[in-house]
C-alpha cells in the first residue's frame, strides 16, 4: 500500500509542474497589462518604465516563470500589484471561505446522493425510483450559477428565510451549498443506483437470500456497501471540482472567497493573485484525484496490488 501511495505522489510533480507552466502561460498570453491600473495622473513614461522592471514584466516569459516558480518553491508567491500585499496572506484570507462551502457542499452531495440511490435502487422500476432520478438527472443537468439565482429568487427574496448574499452567518451557508451539492448528489445518486442494483445481481446476494437473511440486512449490509467503492471514487474527484466550482456559485452569491479573489485579480490584471488563485484551485483538483486513488485502493484491495 505504501508503495501506491509513493508512487501517486511522485506522479503528482511533474503534473503539478505542468500545471503550474499552463497556468502561468495563460495568464500572460491573455490581452492587457496589471501596470495600467497603476498608472496615475501625470506619471511618464520613465515611471511606467521602472514599474515594468520591477515586476519583472520586461524579461521574457520563460525567465519570468523561471523566477516565479524559483519562489514558489521557497513559499512565496509574491506581492500584489495592485493591493501591495503578499499573495499568500490574501490567499489565507479567503481560502476558509471556499473551503467551508466546499466541504459543506461534499457532506451534503454524499448524504443527499447516497440516500437517493438507495431509494432509487430498493424501489426499482417505481413512482420512488422515477422521482429520486428525476431530481438526480435535474441536479447534474442544471448550470450551478442559474440554480443559484433561482434559489435566491426563491428563498431569499420571496420568502427571506436565507440571506440574500454574504458569509456572515452559518445561513448564509444553506444557499450557496445546496447550489453546489445539488449537482454532485445527482451524479452520486445516479452511480450509487447502477452500483447497487449490479451488485445485487450477484450470485453471493442470490445466497443471502436463499438464507433467509431480512432484505434491510442485505441491502445495508452487503449491497450499499460492496456498491459504495465507485462511489467514494466519485467523491474523492468531486472534492477538488467543488473546491473549483465555488468560484462561479461565490460570485453570484457574494461570498468573500477564492472565487471572488480570481475575479476582482482577472479584473485588474494582477498576476501573482491570478497565479496564486489558479494554482490553489489546481492544487485542490489535483488533491481530490490523489484522495480518490487512495480511497479506492484502500477499499479495493485489486487495484493497489495490481501496482505492486
Amino acid at each position: 500500500m505504501w508503495q501506491f501511495v509513493l508512487r501517486r505522489c511522485l506522479l503528482m510533480i511533474p503534473i503539478f509542474i505542468v500545471v503550474s507552466i499552463i497556468i502561468f502561460s495563460l495568464i500572460h498570453i491573455v490581452p492587457g497589462n496589471p501596470i495600467d491600473n497603476l498608472m496615475g495622473p501625470g506619471m511618464t513614461k520613465a515611471h511606467e518604465q521602472k514599474l515594468v522592471e520591477k515586476y519583472n514584466l520586461d524579461k521574457s516569459i520563460p525567465v519570468q516563470y523561471f523566477i516565479w516558480f524559483k519562489r514558489m518553491l521557497h513559499g512565496d508567491l509574491g506581492r500584489s500589484i495592485i493591493e501591495k500585499r503578499p499573495v499568500t496572506e490574501l490567499l489565507l484570507h479567503h481560502l476558509p471561505y471556499s473551503l467551508s462551502l466546499g466541504l459543506t457542499a461534499i457532506v451534503l452531495s454524499f448524504v443527499l446522493g447516497v440516500s437517493m440511490g438507495i431509494i432509487s435502487a430498493a424501489a426499482k422500476n417505481t413512482i420512488f425510483d422515477h422521482l429520486a432520478m428525476l431530481v438526480a438527472l435535474f441536479g447534474v443537468t442544471i448550470p450551478a450559477f442559474w440554480l443559484g439565482l433561482i434559489l435566491i429568487l426563491i428563498f431569499a427574496v420571496w420568502l427571506t428565510w436565507f440571506p440574500i448574499s454574504g458569509s456572515g452567518t452559518l445561513l448564509s451557508l444553506v444557499l450557496p451549498a445546496i447550489t453546489i451539492g445539488l449537482g454532485g448528489a445527482g451524479l452520486i445518486a445516479r452511480v450509487t443506483r447502477v452500483s447497487m442494483l449490479e451488485v445485487a445481481s450477484k450470485d453471493f446476494i442470490v445466497m443471502l437470500h436463499a438464507k433467509g437473511l431480512g432484505k434491510k440486512a442485505i441491502l445495508l449490509k452487503h449491497i450499499l456497501r460492496n456498491a459504495l467503492i465507485p462511489v467514494i471514487t466519485i467523491l474523492g474527484l468531486r472534492i477538488g471540482w467543488v473546491l473549483g466550482g465555488t468560484v462561479t456559485v461565490e460570485i453570484v452569491f457574494g461570498r468573500p472567497g477564492l472565487g471572488q479573489l480570481l475575479i476582482t485579480g482577472l479584473f485588474r490584471r494582477d498576476y501573482p493573485v491570478i497565479q496564486g488563485a489558479m494554482l490553489v484551485l489546481a492544487m485542490g483538483i489535483m488533491m481530490g484525484t490523489f484522495l480518490a486513488d487512495i480511497l479506492y485502493a484502500l477499499t479495493d484491495p485489486r487495484v493497489r496490488d495490481q501496482h505492486n
